[in-house]
């Protein structure tokens, strides 16, 4: 795909061909992602929310100001927007300690709660940032500036009377939350990955000559009753999970479904009017598993 127009092509005076592009932008990743089962829940009291998202937000700001990207394009549009995407992983692990049900209206009753504290955090350091360093360039006029980003996800209760006019005077970022699939990191952060159920709760993890098996970091006998495969579950409850983040998170989640091999057609397709119906923008992969337990795991049998 050509991403550019050339506007003119002339010969200067010492006989060059001087060709002028006009460059219809690019959009990059700049990720960063809140290991939720470290900040929220039981033991984590001491942590303070914002501190964390105020540190998060200067760095991802930072990466827009010090890098420079392959295509002018991409560092073209960083600089107009300023957009950053701030997720999350660790969320089964974090209901599994809590004692939550993913199969359960609780479990995305919860997610809603820390979604909505995380977007009322990034709002607040983003508007910090505003105040330090300068709005992006396009904010004048912006949803933010008008208070319309509040207003069209039904935001107008008191509880967003300060992030709403902390927004009005100015924001750094254009573009605030996104969920980053999260798989190896999670690993090394005695995570899950992203927001999703497991693919599978106890696994071998064959790579780049790396063979060992995996085992949540909170897997013991007070947990081991909250954890279940997304294969093993109607995918249905995953979808409401997701949503109860969507609510709160200005870019689109991209939802990755576990479903049987042998699933009929009438059953995605309930699964697909249920994503759109509770307000996901789109899914991603859409796994297939007849999922039975490794005979040889012995944990799995504890």
């Amino acid at each position: 795909m050509d991403y550019d127009r050339v506007e003119s092509e002339e010969l200067d005076k010492e006989g060059f061909l001087v060709t002028k592009t006009k460059g219809e932008g690019l959009v990059t990743c700049n990720l960063s992602s809140l290991v939720l089962n470290n900040i929220f829940g039981k033991g984590n009291e001491h942590v303070d929310l914002q501190k964390v998202v105020d540190i998060q937000f200067r760095m991802l700001d930072n990466v827009i100001t010090l890098n420079r990207t392959v295509v002018p394009q991409a560092t073209h549009t960083n600089r107009l927007y300023r957009a950053v995407g701030a997720g999350a992983m660790g969320l089964v692990t974090l209901m599994t300690s809590e004692g939550i049900r993913w199969e359960s209206n609780e479990a995305s009753e919860f997610t809603e709660n820390i979604f909505k504290q995380y977007l009322m955090a990034s709002i607040k350091a983003s508007s910090k940032l505003a105040e330090e360093k300068g709005s992006y360039p396009y904010y004048e006029g912006s949803d933010w500036n008008t208070g319309a980003f509040f207003d069209k996800r039904g935001f107008v209760s008191d509880e967003w009377n300060e992030v709403r006019d902390l927004a009005s005077k100015g924001m750094r970022n254009a573009y605030l939350m996104a969920i980053a699939p999260t798989s190896s990191n999670s690993i090394m952060m005695n995570s899950s990955p992203s927001i999703d159920p497991p693919y599978a709760v106890i696994y071998r993890e064959e790579k780049s000559g790396l063979n060992v098996i995996i085992v949540p970091s909170n897997y013991n006998n007070q947990t081991k009753w909250f954890y279940k495969s997304g294969f093993e579950m109607d995918e249905m409850w995953a979808i409401k999970v997701v949503a109860a983040a969507q609510k709160y998170i200005d870019q689109a989640i991209s939802h990755n479904m576990h479903v049987s091999k042998s699933i009929k057609g009438s059953e995605l397709l309930r699964l697909d009017m249920g994503v759109w119906e509770n307000g996901i923008k789109t899914t991603y992969y859409t796994y297939t598993e007849d999922y039975v337990l490794d005979d040889t795991c012995v944990m799995c049998s504890s």
